[in-house]
């Protein structure tokens, strides 16, 4: 180490061997004990995986500070308006059709198939208005299948309908990482290498929950450009109810661990946690870039978004109210900032727009709304292909007998992904009309103009609808476009009071960029409901279990979730780097206050209290916790 270096080592480690690696804090040695509090369920990795190259024990000591600390995410319920629900009835030929609550039919559909020996069109997956969902209904879970060999036993319909105790006691939960970090960087601040472990709780009956680990991974650096990254993911087997992806699945994560300390790397070095964000921002002349977990930023501007950020909440104005308060002996409040990146859409989909004889369009989508808003944002994207009004497009989804294919709607892919497909489709559709207008005028193709639903060549004209009359004219499009990654700045400011340990939240700063944004309504709803589920896992929401292994949390009088009444003021704002590889330029628009928001509030909470080991504040922060902490 050089001299007069500083090497600031956090005490996560010594607290966890103290009190045992229970769900408090990650285990010490070898092997976890991630499941029940107090308990000693050994717990063996069931999946694992390295991201980056070792770093060279060099780089630690060279550095001017190395900081480390440990956190947790503890485990969350989905806790949609809607629990999960299905109804099957078997069909007189050994068909099925089935009424789900669901995010993927046609995924559905397969394993259904294949696991009762029928052809997929035997199978029929419709999913009607859906409640919520949030991740938590993107699979096929066991109960589904337990549902059908009863109605097919039966020769009836069976259904279950999910209570709100089965919901919170049985599987999915979501988060339930324990997090080890370790990052070295100069007296500048600027970042030199950074090392993430990662422990991921699966639950006893792992299902998809080792997916979530990875995406932690390999979104481990966020807005940084780190030239030595080693991450280890561990999937651990444990004794609580199987996770799942939960809304943000495996960013938030990242961003809480990078956020959380870039801000104690901020204070060891006494410098401005906004200073210390912008020395190690990628750079826009940077893009595309490739993180050394493996990804490839298709574009952004981070400092911009912080700069909208600082500037809409007012940042210097709150510090200097927080120097007259400690001056004053007032209650102490804190300030809080988190940059995040995320990625958005995965997979292919399918989007087919067809006309019809009467002036009206019908588009399919293999995407499946969970409350997104569909129906408005998908028929915007096809009349504006088309230069028609949007009252004349219906959109039909969610239903397998009619939509052929289709992956659904998770991981923020909508309108990146299912909508870019449409855009596509609508394009290809006026392609056909020109081709068939040219071949039944005996003129060529480069003649044939379109304008608004009609097609020109010289004095002749004709309507979509003309040429629908004289038979189907319908694209099918299925579109890949590479993953995107929307990022934005966030910044809270909490007041403490340090004899109760309350936190009150007195602003919330929320800058996110998504790219093109094609209906900034449903846009800007996606980012106020994820941002108060990023205010429940801050501050609230915790499922728990006892010395036992018996769940705690068995209503939602055990449960908090935020209500109105816990709901800041808060301010929303965007920046627009459009996505450079679709044709609407959109990002992912779906998660990014389940990102963004927690980070920042713990920060705030942290700066108020002047903590110096910061890995002593474990969301949820309740009142005890921020009590314990200000001693």
């Amino acid at each position: 180490m050089p001299r007069g270096g500083v090497r600031a080592r956090g005490c996560g480690a010594r607290r966890a061997a103290r009190r045992g690696a229970g769900r408090g804090a990650p285990g010490a040695g070898g092997d976890s004990c991630l499941g029940v509090r107090g308990s000693a369920v050994p717990a063996r990795p069931a999946a694992e995986k390295e991201f980056g190259d070792p770093i060279d024990p060099e780089v630690w000591r060279r550095a001017a500070v190395v900081v480390e600390a440990s956190y947790r995410q503890q485990l969350l319920a989905h806790t949609s308006i809607e629990a999960r629900a299905i109804l099957v009835r078997p069909e007189d030929d050994g068909a099925l059709t089935i009424w789900v609550s669901h995010q993927a039919p046609h995924r559905l559909r397969r394993d259904v198939a294949g696991s009762f020996g029928l052809r997929e069109e035997q199978v029929r997956v419709v999913v009607p208005d859906v409640g919520g969902a949030f991740g938590g209904k993107s699979e096929t879970w066991p109960e589904y299948f337990a549902v059908i060999a009863a109605a097919r036993r039966l020769g009836r319909p069976v259904r279950w309908l999910e209570d709100r105790a089965e919901a919170l006691t049985g599987p999915p939960h979501g988060r339930g990482q324990n997090q080890r970090v370790r990052l070295a960087a100069g007296a500048d601040g600027r970042i030199l290498a950074y090392e993430l472990h990662v422990d991921a709780d699966i639950g006893g009956y792992p299902h998809t929950g080792s997916f979530v680990p990875m995406a932690t991974s390999m979104m481990a650096t966020g807005a940084y450009a780190i030239p030595h990254v080693h991450v280890r993911t561990r999937a651990v087997v444990t004794n609580t109810a199987p996770t799942a992806p939960y809304r943000g699945a495996g960013r938030p994560e990242a961003a809480s661990a990078i956020e959380r300390t870039v801000d104690l790397l901020a204070h060891r070095l006494g410098l401005d946690p906004a200073e210390a964000r912008r020395v190690n921002f990628i750079t826009p002349d940077a893009f595309p870039y490739d993180t050394p977990t493996g990804f490839t930023y298709d574009s952004g501007d981070y400092a911009k978004a912080l700069d909208v950020a600082l500037d809409e909440l007012g940042y210097a104005g709150w510090r200097t109210e927080q120097a007259r308060r400690a001056a004053a002996g007032e209650p102490p409040i804190g300030i809080g900032l988190c940059t995040y990146v995320e990625r958005s859409g995965a997979g292919e989909e399918f989007g087919a727009v067809e006309a019809c004889a009467d002036g009206s369009f019908v588009a399919l989508s293999g995407c499946c709304s969970t409350g997104q808003g569909h129906e408005t944002s998908f028929p915007q994207v096809v009349a504006a292909v088309l230069g028609v009004a949007p009252e004349r497009v219906r959109l039909v989804e969610r239903d397998t007998a009619v939509v052929p294919r289709g992956i659904g709607s998770f991981a923020s892919r909508s309108m990146q992904t299912g909508g870019a497909a449409l855009h596509r489709a609508a394009t290809k559709l006026i392609g056909a009309a020109r081709q068939r207008i040219a071949e039944r005028w005996a003129v060529p193709v480069a003649d044939v103009t379109y304008e608004a639903g009609t097609l020109r060549a010289g004095e002749r004209s004709a309507t979509l609808a003309d040429v629908a009359a004289h038979g189907v004219l319908r694209a099918d499009e299925t579109y890949a476009p590479p993953e995107a990654f929307p990022f934005g700045a966030y910044a809270a400011v909490v007041e403490v009071d340090p004899e109760l340990g309350n936190v009150t939240v007195l602003r919330l700063v929320a800058v996110d960029d998504y790219g093109v944004e094609v209906n900034p309504l449903i846009v800007d709803g996606q980012g106020r409901g994820s941002t108060v589920q990023g205010l429940g896992q801050a501050l609230y929401e915790d499922v728990r279990y006892d010395a036992g292994g018996l769940p705690q949390t068995r209503s939602l009088l055990d449960y908090l979730i935020p209500t109105i009444s816990e709901l800041p003021p808060t301010r929303f704002a965007e920046t627009c780097t459009p996505n450079p590889n679709t044709p609407l330029g959109a990002k992912g628009a779906g998660e990014a206050g389940c990102i963004g928001a927690p980070p920042a509030i713990v920060n705030a909470v942290a700066d108020a209290l002047g903590l110096r080991e910061r890995d002593t504040l474990q969301m949820p922060l309740t009142p005890y916790t921020c009590w314990s902490a200000a001693r």
